[in-house]
């Protein structure tokens, strides 16, 4: 497998003339360009004079490549292109001397030089630059190559602004990474996006970035190459907010601490404003566009020159002629087209049916000119017309229950309602069974899903298989050609239709086609006879839409056979006899799961006629013999189930029809505020004991009827932040034998909902959140302890993977498990000490990890949510990511099964084995000092992402670490995989401002792991780098990025405290605790109040633990 090596911050170049912009200048010009003018070779004017080279240890010492220190920059000519030159910058490591370049800077201060707002990127900037990769350079020995974008996001070509940065670089494949494409990379926060392209080649850029309308933190990038006018890229990215620089500006550099790389940039410019590429009017249409049809650029994008209906952006966009009513010449007009029929006004046959899209629309009656099958009887429309005179828009022409293929297929008259064709009987072959969808059923020798056809001999005697067709398609009874081969009695033989059309008689057999799931589809398996005819030995005609991994066929015993579905399919031999003649149709409902302040009426139904609905309404699952039923009028017509909501209420539905396979369960939470707020002991329902002082299900009316307003809940609180709710059998969570009363390492099913995901104040039903089926089972270790904790979390674990963006489309979208956290410490329930309770925040677990994310590593990601069970408020959770196998996979690449993941301490293996952390582990305990020793143990530990961990856990002080909560993964499969620690339950942090965790040396955790390698020079030496970065100059851990980042989590939940208080505020003491309790708690934090061990933590934090590290030799005692 190949990987990438960045050259996003190892060697640069730039050009000297304006040769090589293909882009046309925007109206009036740039607002700045630099167009590779000669350098002056001094250390104080380098470029054309305006950038910067000397931004403290970014600094470039004036000299060229090969003279003096290792790197430097040059004029260098671009082949091909008389008097255009580039400049070459390169950062060579050639030694760890005084003075190796690392991080190579200039930068254009954009605010000094151009006037640029601080905010300029927020109403649009446009950019472009044009780049390359050289083949060689001074020192440069082989490919370039270099590191990955640092946590910083910095890129070969920056851009700054207020509200953050966007970098790009680009990188070759090569050992050192882990991206497996030459191409480009994007910064998007702590992360990077890439687009593949030829890096070695001169790429031309035009960029243009927006603040995104419906989110201010976030911006619309659009990037066209290489003279293109429709996007290459278009992608929503969150800027970088770390940086050494707080102006805007635009910048080029790179760094590197091992290896030589190289860049040339011919020039780079920018604009206030936003700006189409080749487009001088900025009226949205290219100017290369405009001069091939109009010959000027008078017209704009509004305009209709031909009056076909279409304006001119429109025919851009389709490709079409402006100038020509009916560019494809079918008789329809361009506008008419796109806006009406839906055809493709460039093609004058869009089905290719051999019918001209405007004959199809203008005959009597009209077939579809997007379907070559208007009817879906399995035959086109002009065969329907002019082979077989039948009519294209009736299925079953003669009405007489057989569609015409089935008919025209079975030697039946489509024509001729006394003409229809035989049942299946036991006196020949048969097509026993298909399966027209499979997805992992059944597979091929290549290990692929193809669809597969089964054929029996049902009778006594030998059958031979030549002169036998297979086909999909009725005018086709010839289609695929069966091998000669003898079918004994008895016996089945299973066909791939794969389309890969083998036929060797002694390998696996694929047809040439692939079979169709639609509804109304064909397939038969034919004989030609002695008068060359063709006779239908078995066929499907129009047979119904076809289901995942459910096959379709005959079952019997006697003559004539009957059709049917098969859940539980059985290729190669005899079929189940309990199939089902279809699938009920989805239950919808009127009116679907929310949150609500009046009652309303809902109406279940399914488009099934004759089906039943069966609802419960106390969270189990509905069934036959459970439930409320609701019969049809009669067997033609649809169910309807009206129910009144008038409190918080749980619906869930199936609907059943006798011979049919009955609907999956659909769940509909309804939540009304106002409802739970008057929740108590007596409102739910019976349930055995359970807490420390007993069950805890009230709503306090202490503090629901406070009369400040500061402490008591409103209703819009709880539309601060999205709804979790679980329905399930009460009795399996708080019944004798519930998951609460034993504990861990029982699941039960549940239904999971995801309720106004966009915390919208107004309408929380206007985005649509997520439902899936799972189990839940109770979590946390010690806190299941009887009863350290009343409010225990809890893991969810989903039936399906749920696919859905709920940290936001930059994380992961895929997930198999998800953890609801309640914390056990420093939260109002923990029941055991108050110095612990008069900590609550609710963020102290998820801080840490964001810490770690923000720095660029991989850390759980977590949000605030409220959470029910069975319409009970439980209060407010942490719904976060669970780092294992599946987490790393999809962060990392790869699947499932190429992770190791451990949990805790060298014996808990979650997933793997143990071997690979400890041979590693092993390895750190060797003589760091021996740089030998440390570059074998270095290539199995992912260093940034170790060092940012650490520093994380030092900063927030972990005390209860790493003797256990730690997770760490690692791919055993990749040649160059690498351990990756991440966060974990670091809940014990944020206890006192001056608390050293330093001195942690947990045998077999990471703080081992750490002391063996600080020992390391070059190791103390990225940790010192990711020191200064972190720590200085508005870095991740400097005092306000740390309030910043804290804020993020506290600031949604500062009103949603008041629900909590409500809920578990008096669960340890009487007297309940209040979001003043939690307000004054933050602000101690914060260093706006006093009185506790964690006062002035984000105003002192920083400067304590950089202390720490010169205290123990980590950091240099020097200023920074």
């Amino acid at each position: 497998m190949k990987t990438i090596r960045l050259i996003g911050f190892t060697f640069l170049t730039l050009s000297s003339t304006l040769l090589g912009e293909r882009y046309p200048s925007p109206p009036e010009g740039w607002d700045y360009i630099y167009d590779g003018n000669e350098i002056n070779n001094s250390p104080t004017e380098a470029l054309d004079g305006t950038w910067d080279h000397n931004n403290s240890s970014d600094h470039w010492d004036g000299t060229s490549p090969g003279s003096g220190n290792p790197g430097g920059i040059t004029s260098v000519p671009i082949s091909g292109e008389p008097n255009n030159k580039a400049i070459q910058i390169i950062d060579a490591v050639k030694s760890s001397g005084t003075n190796n370049n690392r991080r190579l800077t200039l930068t254009h201060n954009l605010e000094e030089h151009e006037g640029t707002p601080a905010n300029f990127m927020d109403d649009g900037a446009t950019f472009a630059f044009r780049i390359r990769l050289p083949e060689s350079a001074t020192d440069l020995d082989d490919a370039p190559n270099g590191l990955n974008p640092h946590s910083g996001a910095k890129g070969i070509i920056n851009f700054r602004g207020s509200a953050g940065r966007i970098g790009f670089a680009l990188g070759v494949a090569g050992k050192d990474s882990a991206y497996e494409e030459d191409g480009m990379f994007m910064s998007n926060n702590s992360n990077t996006i890439f687009k593949a392209l030829n890096p070695k080649n001169w790429n031309e850029f035009w960029v243009t970035i927006r603040k995104n309308s419906e989110n201010s933190e976030l911006y619309d990038l659009k990037i066209y190459m290489n003279e293109g006018t429709i996007p290459d890229f278009a992608e929503t990215i969150s800027l970088s907010k770390s940086s050494d620089e707080i102006y805007s500006y635009m910048s080029m550099q790179l760094s590197s601490t091992s290896d030589t790389g190289a860049v040339e940039i011919d020039y780079i410019s920018y604009k206030d404003g936003l700006y189409l590429p080749n487009n001088s009017d900025n009226d949205e249409l290219p100017d290369t566009w405009e001069l091939t049809y109009f010959k000027d650029l008078s017209q704009n994008e509004k305009d209709d020159t031909d009056g076909d209906g279409l304006p001119n952006g429109i025919e851009f966009t389709t490709g079409t002629d402006p100038t020509v009513k009916d560019t494809d010449g079918d008789g329809l007009s361009d506008g008419d087209e796109v806006n009406i029929t839906g055809t493709y006004p460039k093609d004058e046959d869009t089905d290719d049916d051999g019918l001209i899209d405007g004959e199809e629309v203008n005959r009597i009656p009209p077939t579809d000119p997007k379907l070559a099958d208007t009817d879906g009887d399995g035959l086109t429309d002009l065969d329907e017309l002019e082979t077989f005179k039948t009519e294209p828009t009736k299925a079953d022409t003669d009405e007489d229950g057989f569609n015409d293929s089935t008919e025209i297929s079975s030697g039946s008259n489509p024509k001729n309602a006394d003409s229809v064709p035989s049942f299946p009987t036991l006196d020949n072959i048969l097509i026993s069974e298909f399966m027209a969808n499979n997805n992992d059923n059944l597979l091929d020798s290549d290990e692929e899903s193809s669809d597969w056809i089964e054929l029996w001999n049902p009778t006594d005697s030998d059958i031979s298989l030549a002169n036998h067709f297979l086909t999909d398609n009725a005018a086709r009874p010839n289609k695929w050609a069966l091998p000669e081969i003898i079918l004994g009695p008895n016996q089945f033989i299973v066909i791939f239709a794969s389309g890969k059309d083998r036929t060797d008689p002694e390998k696996e057999l694929h047809t040439d086609f692939q079979l169709s799931s639609s509804e109304g589809s064909y397939l038969a398996l034919t004989r030609k006879d002695v008068k060359n005819d063709y006779q239908t030995v078995s066929a499907h005609g129009l047979y119904p839409r076809q289901f995942e991994d459910v096959s379709f066929g005959t079952y019997g015993e006697d003559s004539p056979l009957s059709i049917g579905f098969f859940k539980s399919p059985s290729p190669g031999s005899l079929n189940n006899k309990e199939a089902v003649d279809g699938f009920v149709k989805d239950t919808t409902f009127t009116i679907d799961r929310g949150i609500y302040t009046e009652p309303f009426k809902t109406t279940i139904t399914t488009e099934t006629t004759g089906a039943t609905i069966i609802y419960t309404l106390d969270g189990t699952i509905p069934t036959e013999r459970n439930g409320i039923k609701v019969e049809p009028k009669n067997l033609v017509t649809q169910p309807s189930a009206e129910i009144e909501i008038t409190n918080t209420s749980q619906i869930r539905a199936i609907a059943v029809k006798d011979n049919y396979e009955s609907t999956n369960v659909d769940t509909h939470s309804y939540i009304f505020p106002s409802d739970v707020l008057k929740q108590s002991r007596s409102t739910v329902p019976p349930h055995v004991n359970w807490g420390h002082a007993g069950p805890d299900f009230e709503m306090d009316p202490e503090i629901v009827n406070h009369s400040s307003t500061e402490v008591r809940p409103e209703t819009k609180d709880f539309l601060r932040v999205p709804t979790i709710s679980l329905a399930m059998d009460w009795d399996e969570m708080f019944g004798n034998s519930g998951i609460y009363i034993r504990g861990e390492s029982v699941e039960r099913s549940t239904s999971i909902e995801y309720i106004n995901p966009g915390r919208n104040l107004d309408d929380p039903n206007s985005e649509k959140g997520f439902q899936i089926d799972g189990t839940v089972q109770v979590v946390g270790g010690s806190s299941t302890g009887r009863w350290k904790s009343d409010k225990l979390s809890l893991r969810l674990k989903f039936d399906e993977d749920l696919r859905y963006p709920i940290y936001g489309k930059n994380r992961a979208t895929r997930f198999d498990t998800l953890v609801l956290d309640h914390r056990l410490n420093n939260v109002w329930h923990y029941n055991r000490g108050e110095s612990q309770r008069a900590r609550a925040q609710y963020t102290h677990d998820q801080f840490p990890a964001d810490l770690h994310t923000a720095m660029g590593g991989l850390s759980p990601t977590g949000h605030h949510v409220l959470l029910y069970i069975n319409g009970v408020l439980w209060g407010i959770s942490e719904i976060h990511e669970r780092p294992d196998d599946n987490f790393a996979a999809q962060y990392l690449g790869g699947d499932n099964d190429d992770y190791d993941a451990m949990k805790h301490r060298t014996s808990t293996v979650v997933n793997g084995s143990n071997q690979n952390y400890l041979n590693m582990l092993s390895l750190s305990r060797k003589d760091m000092t021996d740089q030998s020793n440390y570059e074998e143990v270095a290539k199995l530990i992912h260093i940034d992402n170790f060092i940012a961990y650490m520093l994380a856990n030092y900063y927030v002080g972990n005390t209860d670490w790493a003797h256990q909560n730690w997770y760490a993964t690692y791919n055993r499969v990749k040649t160059n995989g690498k351990w990756y620690y991440h966060s974990w339950d670091p809940e014990h942090c944020l206890e006192s401002t001056n608390h050293d965790s330093t001195g942690r040396d947990d045998s077999g955790g990471p703080t081992e792991v750490f002391h063996n390698l600080i020992a390391n020079p070059e190791f103390r030496l990225r940790f010192a780098d990711a020191v200064r970065k972190h720590f200085f100059n508005g870095g991740v851990l400097t005092p306000e990025e740390t309030a910043k980042t804290y804020l993020k989590l506290a600031d949604p939940i500062e009103y949603v405290v008041r629900i909590e208080s409500a809920r578990w505020g008096d669960n340890a003491r009487r007297t309940p605790y209040t979001r003043l309790d939690w307000v004054r708690t933050r602000d101690q934090l914060l260093g706006k109040a006093s009185g506790s061990s964690y006062d002035n933590y984000f105003p002192r934090r920083t400067e304590i633990v950089l202390n720490q590290f010169i205290r123990r030799k980590w950091y240099p005692s020097t200023d920074a």
